[in-house]
């Protein structure tokens, strides 16, 4: 099962913080909802187990993140996981433009599933990948606006 979501949202910090926000995976790992587990594996890369809830199946993932830094402004995340008997990955790219003081940031997001999960149902597996995805978005813009 395979589909794809976007949206973007306005962060009060500069350009040259969010870029470098973006990049560190330590600040990332931190913004993933229901995080556990963060492991460094490279200079950009890390594993951090996530729960997961899809209707009446509960577990957690163990992901395998990866940050390629296309460009000043854009950011590549290559999301690998397996868990309930299922695997996953999803391909995240994020840009960012300058907007006076404040930055936009721009995200399109791919995902595809395979094993038990993909039987779950298509809208359910969707809604639960928006929200982590919103979720991980929505916790850079209140950390980057934190300070």
């Amino acid at each position: 099962m395979q589909f794809k979501s976007s949206g973007k949202v306005i962060v009060s910090a500069p350009i040259a913080k969010v870029s470098a926000f973006i990049n560190d995976p330590s600040q990332v790992s931190s913004c993933i909802p229901d995080s556990q587990g963060f492991k460094k594996t490279g200079e950009k890369s890390f594993v951090v187990t996530t729960n997961l809830s899809l209707g009446a199946v509960h577990g957690s993932l163990s992901m395998n993140v990866e940050i390629e830094k296309q460009d000043q402004e854009n950011v590549k995340y290559t999301i690998t996981g397996s868990g309930l008997g299922s695997t996953a990955k999803i391909i995240l790219k994020t840009g960012l433009s300058a907007k006076g003081d404040k930055t936009e940031l721009s995200w399109e997001a791919a995902a595809e599933f395979r094993g038990i999960v993909s039987g779950i149902g298509e809208q359910i597996i969707k809604n639960v990948t928006n929200e982590k995805v919103n979720g991980i978005i929505a916790n850079m813009k209140s950390k980057l606006e934190a300070g």
